[in-house]
């Protein structure tokens, strides 16, 4: 159960119609459909940020979409879809990757690619999007020595806010990887809301809050029976589960191969 009222929080990464390898990718056609189907059913989105101020009345039918590492693709496929739909989103930049391709990711089948530049994170920003942090380079924060730690986040934010111009409050850890120690310099570097991606025993203490939001992914392979099961929490079957333990496996593969 979402902690405080909060609303739904969905996690996406790739909307892109050309082969990729890796579940996190899913098609122009599936997404809009998901958003064909939220707005049928009067969903409102709302920021990250915005899904934890106080006081917010709370709402049943808000809903969050995240979208990590901020490939050009969302600004092609998910962006005018959102737009004809009047919803928003929360796009999450590397900051030493803007505008480059995703050379910190480990590439099955050789096709690199581009993220989203400064100028077009500005438009999305322009149209309501909430534009926020995934570190400097992509790392496990978890396994980092104290100094490397506090740079890839706090100097993310920093390069982030010079080249957008405005304050950046959010933070998706990469990998979905966080503990405790990770939370605290998140904390202290300034950021007001934090997520997460994978299942994690410092979810569910509320003593880190806002700082363990929980997020559910969308895959390629989610059927809209899944959709509106993650929509309502009710992802738990022996089949989710599954799908959950194949990413987490995939995810520690990446860092493991990247270290």
């Amino acid at each position: 159960m979402q902690q405080f009222g909060v609303p739904q929080v969905l996690v996406y990464h790739m909307v892109d119609p050309v082969f990729y390898w890796g579940i996190t990718r899913i098609t122009p056609h599936q997404f809009e459909k998901q958003i064909k189907f939220l707005a049928h059913h009067n969903y409102h989105t709302v920021t990250l940020s915005e899904a934890v101020e106080k006081n917010r009345k709370k709402n049943k039918k808000e809903i969050c979409l995240t979208f990590d590492d901020s490939y050009e693709a969302i600004y092609e496929y998910a962006f005018p879809v959102l737009q004809d739909h009047g919803m928003t989103a929360t796009v999450i930049a590397i900051s030493n990757f803007i505008g480059k391709s995703n050379a910190w990711d480990v590439i099955i089948g050789g096709r690199r690619l581009k993220h989203l530049n400064l100028n077009r994170l500005r438009i999305l920003s322009d149209c309501g999007w909430e534009i926020g942090s995934h570190t400097s380079s992509h790392k496990d924060l978890t396994s980092l020595p104290l100094k490397k730690l506090r740079s890839e986040i706090y100097e993310s934010k920093v390069t982030l806010e010079d080249g957008l111009g405005f304050s950046v409050k959010s933070l998706s850890y990469p990998f979905g990887q966080f503990n405790q120690r990770v939370i605290s310099e998140t904390k202290s570097s300034g950021y007001k809301v934090a997520c997460g991606m994978m299942f994690s025993s410092t979810w569910n203490n509320n003593r880190f809050w806002p700082y363990n939001i929980k997020r559910r992914s969308i895959y390629l392979i989610d059927t809209m029976r899944d959709y509106r099961a993650k929509l309502n929490n009710l992802n738990n079957s022996k089949y989710q589960q599954f799908k959950e333990r194949i990413l987490s496996f995939g995810c520690k593969g990446t860092i493991l191969v990247s270290k």
